[in-house]
């Protein structure tokens, strides 16, 4: 069974501050083996966005403990895109959650 990705949190910006960019969950598929392992994590990815919001750099800021999960976690959090009311996110930083739960 493949456990749904949990939502990105979407914060209200204070007044006078950029919108947060609003990003697309990631979607992946929980890894055979991690499955059958009961292997289960949350990972933070780093996301460094392009101006059209797409992901410029993706690193782990911190891991599920298994190799495999923060594999599938950065390889989904590579396709995320983002959009922002004001444009302009070249450069912006997103901490990305994926979270890996067997249900």
């Amino acid at each position: 069974r493949t456990a749904a990705p949990a939502p990105l949190p979407q914060a209200a910006a204070p007044t006078g501050v950029p919108a947060l960019p609003r990003c697309t969950p990631p979607a992946w598929r929980y890894p055979a083996m991690a499955r059958h392992m009961h292997e289960e994590g949350n990972a933070q990815v780093e996301l460094i966005l392009g101006a059209q919001g797409q992901v410029e750099q993706a690193s782990l800021h911190s891991s599920t403990g298994y190799d495999d999960l923060d594999s599938t976690a950065l390889a989904a959090a590579r396709k995320v895109t983002c959009v922002a009311a004001g444009g302009g996110l070249a450069g912006t930083h997103v901490m990305l959650p994926v979270m890996f739960h067997l249900h």
